[in-house]
């Protein structure tokens, strides 16, 4: 089969079958995939004369696409893209099962408004031809614009979230970061100048040549260290977005929830207001209360003994 890269031999399908690591291999040539028709092809053809162990290779994929960046996984969707076309005529059909066992988690993962085009286009060409059914088409593009396809998603991730842990990934992460600008600020500062042909010609002794040496190995040692610490950095970002993106989820419906508390507590606040207008309109037509009545004329208030406040003689309530 033809090899991404233009090296045939990388993706020699026998070959590859029998050497040893071969879900490393995989991992390497998905990861090196790029967006060009000779990679992208060359790695599906790879793929599909290793049909006989499909489900590895579509899980390694689905692993793959998680931890990738943004535009890496439009060229992982491609590469799937051009398998599930051409794996019936080669004999692979087992792709199309495998790969739609996985498509709905994948689809959630290219939702960001830099790929989604693309990835609708992929999606209407499985459509025209026929590829999936139009109702699995169809449920893709519901997830894709996050409709009501992602319910059950969203239930587990609402059911699992935990605040503490995003809190803990992003401290995690923002410590990361630090230590990136700071090797970053420790390689620009790196004094060592690179001579040309003509310069080492000028090294007359081995003194020179050595003191030369060591700058060179101990600049090299530093840069190399700040790359592979940016290389862990942008393995690190999908995984952090994943996480972001599970928390805005959470913290949207635990926000829907206040709003719908917060809408009842006002209609109630309403009811109770209207409420009480009524009853001040009630009281107003109320007919005045008459004030307290005096007693009849002639009728004099008792005194004495006839007094109900009278007690016994020589109680303190007896009058003088």
């Amino acid at each position: 089969a033809e090899g991404g890269g233009g090296d045939s031999a990388a993706y020699s399908g026998g070959a590859m079958a029998a050497a040893p690591g071969f879900a490393e291999s995989l991992e390497r040539k998905l990861t090196g995939l790029s967006n060009t028709m000779e990679s992208i092809q060359g790695l599906s053809h790879w793929i599909i004369d290793h049909k006989s162990r499909s489900a590895k290779i579509v899980e390694r994929w689905l692993k793959s696409l998680k931890k990738s960046p943004c535009e890496q996984r439009l060229n992982l969707f491609y590469l799937a893209n051009d398998v599930v076309q051409n794996c019936k005529r080669k004999d692979a059909i087992v792709f199309r099962d495998a790969f739609a066992e996985v498509l709905p988690d994948a689809t959630s993962l290219v939702r960001d408004i830099a790929v989604r085009k693309p990835i609708e286009r992929i999606f209407g060409i499985w459509e025209q031809r026929e590829i999936f059914k139009k109702d699995f088409t169809v449920k893709l593009r519901e997830i894709l614009v996050n409709e009501k396809a992602r319910a059950p998603e969203n239930a587990n991730v609402l059911a699992e979230f935990r605040p503490h842990s995003i809190i803990q990934q992003l401290a995690a992460f923002k410590t990361f970061e630090d230590e990136s600008m700071t090797k970053e600020t420790q390689a620009a500062n790196l004094q060592v100048e690179f001579l040309s042909v003509e310069d080492f010609k000028l090294i007359k002794d081995q003194e020179g040549g050595m003191l030369f040496s060591n700058e060179l190995e101990e600049t090299s040692a530093k840069l190399e260290d700040f790359v592979n610490h940016l290389e862990k950095d942008i393995k690190r970002l999908p995984m952090i977005m994943d996480a972001l993106e599970k928390a805005e989820l959470f913290y949207e419906s635990q926000f829907k929830d206040v709003k719908i508390v917060v809408n009842a507590y006002t209609n109630f606040g309403n009811r109770v207001v209207h409420l009480k207008r009524q009853l001040e309109e009630l009281v107003a037509k109320l007919p005045g209360l008459s004030p307290i009545m005096s007693p009849p004329a002639g009728i004099h208030s008792p005194a004495g003994s006839d007094s109900p406040m009278a007690g016994p003689e020589g109680s303190p309530f007896s009058p003088p």
